[in-house]
């Protein structure tokens, strides 16, 4: 599945009709992979609108909150456009697969009552005309589900800094639910589960051939299990409730106490933290200098003399050259000249008259021989009579230091500024804040959860122990049946179902006992490729309950809610790649704010080894401050499109535009 492009005609921000491509038309051939289309823009600016607005299309009000959606409708008509009169907005959303081209579109539309939407789902021909699909609500959900499921669509359509959530619910069941939809292992259960009610159906058609007490007990306990097993179902699917409803509870009071903790400035606990922080820091700058001291100080100090006495070296070993190469290019002449001079002639010539004849004659001599004589660009005194080993020596005398002490020095005086700064803060800071009643219900409900938990697979524990009841039961049933009918029809047909029950819910244990290794396999190599910490040693993944646990160098479990957000964020986007892997799937990704609360190691990891890889189309929103000017190099090989989102605040509404921002060095 590949999104084509999203056209808002009018709808929140987005004024008039304004169109984001997600594919090229007419791709140029490239050596890279180029699947990304970045899409930028500064908070407030639009790009929560065009995530909800995917959502909308695809799910409609059933994947909002009431309330969420309420506020959706309200809002639907850009305002700008509602004071010129306007009463309609509109999204498209198009996309394709293997079995076609699709357009989604939603209009919202002013009635006295208030804004209603209308879903309407066109097919597109190959003359690019669409024909509206006469679909019920029920055909539109069920189309859309069998493309990305609402279950799933939270793996592939996120905000990166809520997925990191993921970590610390990975192992609640609508989590494992919605995993195990994504590498089909629910398809096979729904499979078994057919065959199993298609059993029960076959074996009832029995009662009419069975007369022996034997059979009619087997068959009244086996439908003893059946019930137990639909009230246990029932049962579990009642604490998925509370489950849920009690995460939420304890959701609102963490987010009361964040807060709390946003509202108050840093306390003492905290500054006196990041004093002996600040502190540790300064003595670490301290030792490099006293280092320097010691190792590099002296080739410092000579540094200057020593740059100066190997240029002079080189000028005079230069000058020296030019001399004896001029000489040497003359010396035939200076032995003619020589001989020349000896002769006597009448009246004898003067000094100052044999040295023009020397000099005229030593250009006649250049001119016949066509010598070309080095010039000298300046006399030169030469004070240094080194032989060549010693020259050679000084100049390849190495005069350079490793350490950077102006960088040292630095550092040190702006720590030791901000260590008085924190030191006066510590004076009026605030006690830590107090959050003893949310921490207190928190406590209450994880104990409420656990309890939950703890019936939860109490009744598996019971069912699994009444199907393997249940499975002896059917088989003694057939065989006994087999036995006293052994060319009924009905009989074979329930034998046949049988061994493809058994069949089938031997193929679900051993795929899923082979989709937790691959996915084990496929989250360890990515976690290496992402982080760079080496306390994640090794992985488990429990093809049981689909859960991931972490192991450090010493073997000791890591408990995964403790890391930091950043890390938790990492390892979402890990395990999300793995499935994608996986499951083999061809879903595009929609990825908000991917960058935030990642240090430069881990961003410079996630743009070359993440997003370029991840699928055949990955669409990311962000802020200049996560793709900035160096990652935006590092993606540009890889970019189908590039947009920004710039709010024009005087006529409040959002414009989109091709390019991304524009930096020092221009745009990008």
């Amino acid at each position: 599945m590949i999104f084509e492009y999203i056209r808002f005609h009018n709808y929140r921000p987005y004024y008039g009709t304004q169109t984001i491509y997600f594919t090229e038309k007419n791709p140029k051939f490239s050596p890279f992979n180029q699947n990304i289309v970045l899409i930028g823009g500064l908070n407030g600016a639009g790009k929560t609108s065009l995530i909800n607005a995917i959502f909308v299309c695809l799910y409609g009000r059933r994947f909002f909150s009431k309330k969420e959606y309420s506020k959706i409708l309200e809002t639907a008509i850009n305002k700008k456009f509602r004071i010129e009169g306007g009463t309609e907005s509109t999204i498209e959303l198009c996309f394709k697969d293997s079995s076609g081209v699709y357009m989604i579109e939603v209009k919202f539309f002013q009635t006295r009552t208030g804004i209603e939407d209308e879903i309407t789902l066109y097919t597109i021909d190959v003359d690019g005309q669409k024909i509206k699909s006469s679909t019920t609500s029920e055909e539109f959900i069920s189309f859309i589900d069998k493309k990305i499921p609402k279950e799933v669509s939270q793996f592939f359509i996120f905000d990166a800094e809520k997925i990191r959530d993921l970590v610390g619910q990975h192992d609640a069941k609508e989590t494992i639910d919605a995993i195990q939809k994504v590498v089909s292992l629910d398809l096979y259960r729904t499979l078994s589960k057919d065959l199993l009610h298609l059993f029960n159906t076959e074996t009832k058609k029995l009662d009419s051939l069975v007369k022996d007490d034997d059979l009619t007990n087997i068959q009244k306990r086996l439908e003893e299990i059946q019930n137990i097993l639909e009230n246990n179902d029932n049962k579990i699917e009642e604490i998925k409730l509370n489950t849920e409803n009690l995460y939420e509870q304890k959701n609102n009071f963490e987010k009361a106490k964040r807060q709390k903790f946003i509202s108050t400035s840093l306390s003492k606990q905290k500054i006196s933290k990041i004093l002996g922080e600040k502190k540790a820091n300064l003595k670490s700058f301290q030792k490099g200098i006293e280092a320097f001291a010691k190792t590099d100080l002296l080739k410092l100090i000579l540094k200057r003399p020593i740059d100066d006495l190997k240029s002079r070296l080189q000028k005079e070993k230069e000058y020296q050259n030019v001399l004896n190469q001029n000489k040497s290019a003359f010396k035939s002449y200076e032995s003619f000249a020589n001989e020349l001079m000896q002769i006597q002639v009448d009246p004898p010539l003067t000094n100052e008259q044999k040295h023009q004849l020397y000099e005229s004659g030593k250009g006649i001599w250049k001119r016949l021989n066509n010598i070309r004589e080095r010039m000298i660009t300046e006399d030169l005194t030469v004070i240094h009579d080194l032989s060549d080993g010693d020259y050679r020596r000084i100049i390849s005398y190495p005069n350079s230091t490793t350490s950077n002490l102006s960088k040292l020095l630095d550092d040190r005086y702006k720590t030791e500024l901000e260590i008085t700064k924190y030191e006066n803060q510590l004076e009026s800071a605030p006690e830590e804040v107090d959050t003893t009643i949310e921490d207190s219900k928190i406590r209450e409900i994880d104990k409420e959860i656990v309890n939950q938990q703890t019936n939860k697979k109490f009744l598996l524990r019971e069912s699994n122990k009444l199907k393997d009841e249940q499975g002896k039961l059917t088989r003694e049933y057939t065989v006994k049946l087999k036995a006293r009918n052994e060319n009924s029809d009905v009989v074979h047909k329930v034998e046949l179902v049988k061994n493809l029950l058994s069949a089938t819910d031997e193929f679900i244990s051993e795929v899923t006992i082979l989709k937790a290794k691959l996915l084990k396999v496929e989250i360890e190599n990515i976690l290496n490729i992402l982080f760079r910490k080496k306390d994640l040693n090794r992985i488990e993944f429990d093809s049981k309950d689909f859960t991931l646990r972490i192991f450090d160098e010493d073997d000791r479990e890591i408990d995964l809610t403790s890391r930091s957000e950043g890390e938790k964020q990492l390892i979402a986007l890990a395990m999300i790649w793995a499935l994608t892997k996986v499951a083999g799937t061809k879903m595009p990704f929609v990825i908000d704010t991917p960058l935030a609360r990642l240090d430069s190691i881990h961003r410079t990891n996630l743009v070359n080894s993440y997003f370029t890889k991840l699928n055949e189309q990955v669409i990311i929103l962000s802020t200049d401050t996560e793709i900035d000017e160096r990652f935006m190099k590092d993606l540009e090989p890889h970019l189908v499109k590039s947009y920004v989102l710039e709010h024009d605040d005087e006529e409040e509404y959002t414009k989109i535009r091709e390019g991304y921002f524009e930096f020092a060095g221009g745009v990008l």
